[in-house]
């Protein structure tokens, strides 16, 4: 996990290293290694990419086996912008109506929880790409009356079956009800919320998972109020993804 004590198997070429994740520090790997070049990124076996932070470490590194990267000169990357294809919420005591907003969590007056599902049909411009890092990007509407202001966890889950116009909450499509990424959403008004699920889009794009898109939920209790609000057509959900220059 990130942040834990963990020790790492390191290699450059045919030389293995081992040495705790605290202690991954660009100096360090360039001592034991005999690096005179500073210029690397480190690659894990799942194909993820970390990069050197501004004081020269590599911070939340999540795997065990990691392999020293050299740049053949300066990074370059380009960040790409894709928009939700689709995006609706379903209630569980009534119909999805079209609105320009996105829910989660239990609504008291209106005595119903709701759910978010987000697709993003159009990620084949992804393909051939060296993905860095990919967020899942919603940006928060001001609240209403049936939403808090108080910090709730909001989970981003993989959905596993297609769907179409799905109008009700038990139309739900199936998900792994293992969350892909979580964060907290405090006063929603005009700030941007970010999910990283950079290894479910490199899934998607590498094919081990057929894209179904996303469902945002929240593990809070019924009968206490806890929904957040997010536009849902004048600012769409997003997808940004940073990858390496071609």
């Amino acid at each position: 996990m990130p942040g834990s004590n963990i020790t790492i198997a390191l290699t450059n070429g045919t030389f293995v290293n081992h040495l705790l994740n605290s202690f991954l520090k660009v100096a360090t790997i360039q001592t034991i290694f005999g690096i005179s070049d500073s210029s690397f990124y480190l690659q894990g076996t799942s194909k993820n990419n970390y990069f050197q932070n501004g004081q020269y470490e590599f911070p939340s590194i999540n795997e065990d086996i990691l392999t020293i990267q050299p740049f053949a000169g300066q990074v370059k990357m380009e960040t790409i912008i894709i928009n939700s294809t689709d995006s609706r919420f379903l209630l569980s005591n009534g119909v999805f109506y079209i609105d320009d907003a996105l829910y989660t969590g239990y609504s008291i007056p209106n005595k119903n929880m709701r759910r978010s599902l987000i697709k993003f049909d159009n990620i084949s411009i992804l393909k051939g790409k060296k993905i860095i890092k990919a967020y899942l990007r919603l940006f928060g509407k001001a609240r209403d009356s049936t939403t808090t202001p108080d910090p709730k966890e909001v989970f981003v889950h993989r959905v596993e079956q297609n769907y179409t116009n799905i109008l009700k909450y038990t139309d739900m499509p199936i998900f792994d009800t293992k969350p892909e990424a979580s964060t907290m959403v405090g006063e929603t008004n005009e700030e941007i919320f970010i999910w990283d699920i950079t290894l479910l889009v490199k899934n998607w794009v590498d094919g081990l998972y057929l894209n179904y898109g996303v469902l945002l939920k929240q593990n809070d209790p019924y009968e206490q109020e806890n929904t957040k609000l997010y536009y849902r057509t004048s600012k769409p959900p997003q997808l940004k993804v940073i990858c390496l220059a071609s």
